[in-house]
């Protein structure tokens, strides 16, 4: 009946959901939560008492995503928070009842327009460029796209469960408005990489953040075994911050050129045996 009716107002059904907070004690309840559960913390500043949460606890990045989209349509719906019109409160109050819905329709959009972006280019990788058979494959094209002026990062997912594995997070505005073609050319060759990964059985997946001002997404591949991509891709990036804080000595670039150059020799796994034996599980 509640689905019924959410559907009828056109709004989620969380928003017609009672959250049985009705005592200030309750409200201390459901805080302790937050500190237990989501890390919070409780501080006081320039007269007001604030709620606090950590925005590189990776745990929590979902919720954190939530809060910032929150506050940001906020302040784009109420232009004057302590006297707003009744109009900006309407669509405030609209925008809030359809959260969820609102939600996924905007990270949808986004990853809509980068297959859009991407899918000729895609098609043209798949036709020239044989496959990765080794994870230190993989590991050389993300540097190639590194230096051709995209920024990534990593993560890897901590949850028990069969999504475990490392991603490769970049920036949605570069990508929908790349550095270069040939930036574009590589950057589709490793979606083209993930789609071959799903086609050999990985359940390859995106997620899409915002723990601040840009917008992300990280392309997860639930293979454990291919954390060495990640490891060796962050001790790329953690080499060249050094040298963007000035460590630019011949030394330290032929040395960690040796290192990387041997740990792609000898630390790699085979792709299709590796994903065969983690989509078994």
């Amino acid at each position: 009946m509640r689905m019924k009716l959410a559907n009828a107002l056109d709004v989620d059904l969380s928003a017609i959901s009672d959250t049985d907070i009705a005592t200030y004690e309750d409200v201390m309840q459901a805080l302790f939560l937050f500190e237990e559960s989501y890390e919070m913390d409780i501080d006081t500043k320039d007269g007001k008492t604030l709620l606090v949460f950590d925005n590189s606890n990776i745990s929590i990045r979902t919720l954190i995503t939530f809060m910032n989209i929150w506050r940001n349509q906020k302040a784009t719906l109420l232009s004057d928070p302590i006297n707003p019109t009744p109009d900006q409160l309407r669509a405030y109050q609209i925008w809030k009842s359809r959260f969820s819905s609102n939600i996924s329709e905007y990270f949808s959009n986004k990853e809509k327009a980068i297959e859009a972006q991407f899918n000729k280019l895609i098609t043209k990788a798949e036709k020239s460029c044989p496959y990765a058979k080794k994870t230190s494959d993989i590991t050389l094209l993300l540097r190639k796209i590194v230096e051709s002026g995209f920024t990534i990062s990593t993560l890897y997912n901590y949850t028990n469960s069969p999504t475990d594995g490392p991603g490769f997070t970049f920036i949605v505005s570069e990508l929908l408005d790349p550095p270069s073609e040939d930036a574009a050319y590589l950057f589709a060759q490793f979606l083209a990489e993930i789609k071959h990964f799903s086609k050999l059985g990985a359940k390859v997946y995106t997620e899409l953040q915002l723990p601040e001002d840009s917008l992300l997404i990280t392309y997860f591949i639930p293979v454990a075994s291919f954390s060495i991509i990640k490891d060796q891709l962050d001790d790329l990036l953690e080499y060249r911050r050094s040298v963007a804080n000035g460590n630019k000595n011949e030394f330290s670039r032929d040395s960690f050129e040796t290192s990387f150059a041997n740990s792609l020799k000898t630390d790699y796994c085979y792709i299709e045996d590796e994903i065969a034996r983690y989509s078994d599980r």
